[in-house]
């Protein structure tokens, strides 16, 4: 701006708004950046991870690329609890929450199955926050299917399957939370499926 001093009105007031874009667009790049290089940080535990898919919700438009960094986000989550990282209370005080918490113990519950609530996951496939918090639970459902869920849990899940794919459709829409459905719905009707695990 202090370059622009010399101009002529016009070109010193273009300068100025170009100058003026570039302060406000920075931001928002250095933000989105900061996230993808500080995912490590973020996970340091599963409180800085819901506070991490909370900004990332709160700062990034609805799109292909923030998806893919809730994913990112929550595989790391899904890694750390595979590596028994997390204590069984820490997930219970997350399932408790808002849609955040939940979404994040939902992660958790797909890397070691021995933290799944049945009847968190029904919870959060029959009335999700977002349709992130749905998947998570579809695929926390399917990681434990067979090993962590009974009879019962298993049918309450498929109901509400059915209720969503009746009512509000988010299942129906969406090919990935279609096809975990589509699998779970082909176990039920498998003979080994109805026992008990």
């Amino acid at each position: 701006m202090v370059g622009a001093a010399p101009l002529d009105g016009w070109s010193q007031s273009v300068l100025i708004e170009v100058g003026a874009s570039v302060l406000l667009l920075a931001p928002l790049a250095y933000i989105e950046d900061f996230l993808r290089r500080s995912l490590g940080e973020i996970n340091a535990s599963l409180r800085s991870s819901v506070a991490g898919l909370s900004a990332i919700r709160n700062l990034l438009p609805s799109d292909e690329r923030r998806t893919a960094i809730f994913d990112e986000l929550l595989e790391a989550v899904i890694d750390r609890a595979r590596d028994g990282e997390f204590p069984a209370t820490q997930i219970r005080t997350l399932l408790r929450g808002d849609g955040d918490d939940r979404t994040v113990a939902l992660a958790a519950m797909i890397g070691s199955t021995s933290f799944v609530e049945g009847a968190a996951v029904i919870r959060s496939i029959r009335r999700p926050d977002s349709a992130n918090e749905q998947y998570y639970a579809l695929r926390a459902a399917s990681a434990a299917w067979s090993s962590q869920l009974d009879a019962d849990q298993r049918a309450r899940i498929l109901a509400a399957i059915d209720d969503d794919n009746r009512t509000r459709g988010w299942i129906a829409q969406d090919p990935h939370r279609r096809q975990i459905a589509a699998r779970l719905q082909a176990a039920s009707s498998t003979p080994a499926s109805h026992r008990s695990g």
